[in-house]
């Protein structure tokens, strides 16, 4: 599937003779389209089970002021006969009925059927539950919508499922408590998605530590005031079935064992 944004088109494309197919869209199309099915500008054609085309249809900009009339930009999802070479709309989804974006997007299909669209220039980035929306009403089905920060755009956005594991071990910090005889034990790991608990560690010496308490992930930061004469401490990261995914370098609370 090649999409050409500037020729209005999308082909499908023999991979190993590189004959085209048939052409969608465009002045040459293979296709013809039912009502609201048309699109121009497009971006991330992508040709999905059941003989549906995916795409971001832009409708912009071929001059510096839109054309009125024109429809605004949404991602459209296609259904096509390939035996009577028609093109009929399926679902499509707004964001704002004024909204003409002039370059860039995408719409990625969820695996729960969902649907994730990158709005390119624009800087929004958006979920909708299945079954697509209107230009009247394009709130229906809107999960959410966010803006990317500053003056940042993206060229396509993407929800995927993310796991953070950094190279580096967590950090630890030991400093005087609120009372006397005690001590508060920090730590932190930027960037692990996975951690779930933190289990504290004691003891006086490098061979001699023990489990102090196991306390649940609190934020970016964990900490645990304790009354343990220490004077060595360590923290470590558990994940969700209690496994220790991450330690702490050896603390004293003068400064670090290794």
């Amino acid at each position: 599937m090649v999409s050409g944004r500037n020729l209005w088109t999308i082909y499908r494309i023999n991979k190993p003779t590189g004959q085209i197919v048939w052409q969608l869209g465009g002045k040459q199309s293979n296709f013809t389209f039912g009502a609201g099915a048309t699109f121009s500008w497009q971006h991330d054609a992508r040709y999905l089970p059941n003989n549906v085309v995916s795409m971001f249809d832009d409708n912009c900009c071929e001059s510096q002021t839109v054309p009125p009339g024109t429809p605004p930009s949404h991602a459209l999802y296609l259904q096509l006969n390939l035996s009577n070479k028609t093109a009929n709309l399926a679902t499509e989804y707004f964001l704002d009925a004024n909204l003409h974006v002039e370059s860039q997007g995408n719409a990625q299909t969820l695996s729960d059927g969902h649907v994730f669209v990158g709005w390119g220039q624009s800087a929004y980035y958006s979920e909708f539950a299945p079954g697509g929306n209107t230009i009247t009403n394009p709130s229906m089905n809107l999960l959410y919508k966010a803006t990317i920060p500053g003056n940042n755009y993206s060229y396509r956005a993407y929800r995927e499922t993310w796991v953070g594991t950094p190279y580096y071990p967590p950090p630890i910090v030991v400093v005087p408590g609120p009372a006397h005889g005690q001590w508060t034990v920090y730590t932190s790991w930027n960037g692990a998605t996975e951690v779930k608990s933190w289990q504290f560690l004691g003891g006086p010496n490098a061979y001699a530590m023990v489990p102090l308490q196991t306390v649940p992930k609190s934020g970016f930061e964990t900490s645990l005031t304790t009354s343990s004469p220490g004077p060595f401490f360590q923290a470590k990261a558990l994940d969700a079935h209690g496994t220790v995914i991450g330690a702490t370098q050896l603390m004293r609370y003068w400064g670090v064992v290794r």
